[in-house]
């Protein structure tokens, strides 16, 4: 539904300013923001991703949801601006 709506957005006229309406309208959903509720992003590595990422020095995930304490929205929108 969301992608038919900004597929026919006739106010956005370049595909950047549509495929920005489209990833803005599925960070609301994901916030809670729309008819649905809000759901947390978790990242799901391998159990042994943690071990061998710390091995090579590179940065995990850890386990916990990412957008506990920001609206992912409204963070897209302070990214967008600078």
């Amino acid at each position: 539904m969301l992608i038919k709506y900004w597929a026919h957005e006739s106010r956005r006229a370049k595909a950047e300013e549509k495929l920005e309406g489209l990833a803005y309208s599925m960070l609301v959903m994901i916030d809670g923001g729309s008819s649905l509720p809000a759901f947390n992003l978790v990242p799901c590595s391998h159990p042994a991703d943690k071990e061998y990422l710390k091995n090579i020095g590179e940065n995990w995930y850890p386990e916990d949801a990412v957008n506990d304490t920001v609206m992912l929205h409204d963070l897209f929108m302070e990214r967008r601006r600078k």
